[in-house]
């Protein structure tokens, strides 16, 4: 099931997730929800899909089925109402990365959908991370990161290592995902300017 690039800036008071059917028709509902920031889901055979549901202090993580709807709790993790967090599911389904939005400190959690401690992996010399995506192989992250001046698409290794991929000019928005064999990127960007006029004697 796509996902929207960057849904998850700014949580949803509420939201519904409809499908569309096979053969047209009106939209099916999946599930709605309050305080919703992002889903995502494994890649087939996987079949794990999660949904994240802020409220005031956590972020609760869910399970759901794309015929069924809303599954079983999966974690809840702390957080400050000011934080914003993106989500993506690993392909075979075994784990979550979240990444908290525009942190200068560069941090992927990585939560286990299986009950496996979690762990960080740390980026050093790099933050302001975006939109967080799993490469084809589960091995690594295809991340932006984001500056007034300049939107960068990173892979970043399970060890933290950053290697730049693309560069994108401006302040703006980037977004990228693997084929899945591995072969190909696939990515999105989005620029925008910003203009200041001065008026006299009005």
């Amino acid at each position: 099931m796509p996902r929207a690039p960057c849904a998850q800036l700014r949580p949803a008071p509420s939201a519904d997730r409809r499908k569309p059917g096979l053969s047209g028709g009106v939209p099916q509902e999946i599930l709605e929800t309050r305080g919703y920031i992002n889903h995502d889901c494994g890649r087939f055979p996987g079949t794990l899909c999660v949904f994240g549901e802020r409220t005031e202090s956590q972020i609760v993580l869910w399970a759901f089925d794309p015929v069924l709807g809303k599954g079983r709790e999966l974690t809840r993790i702390s957080v400050s109402p000011s934080e914003a967090y993106d989500l993506a599911v690993s392909p075979d389904g075994s784990r979550i990365a979240m990444a908290k939005n525009f942190d200068p400190e560069g941090r992927i959690r990585i939560l286990s959908s299986t009950g496996e401690p979690e762990r960080d992996v740390v980026v050093k010399g790099w933050g302001g991370f975006g939109s967080v995506n799993w490469q084809a192989d589960g091995r690594g992250f295809l991340v932006s990161s984001l500056s007034p001046r300049v939107a960068l698409l990173l892979h970043i290794s399970m060890d933290g290592h950053a290697q730049v991929l693309w560069e994108q000019k401006g302040s703006g928005n980037l977004y990228g995902v693997s084929s899945p064999d591995g072969r190909y990127l696939a990515f999105a960007g989005s620029t925008a300017d910003s203009n200041v006029w001065l008026i006299e004697n009005f």
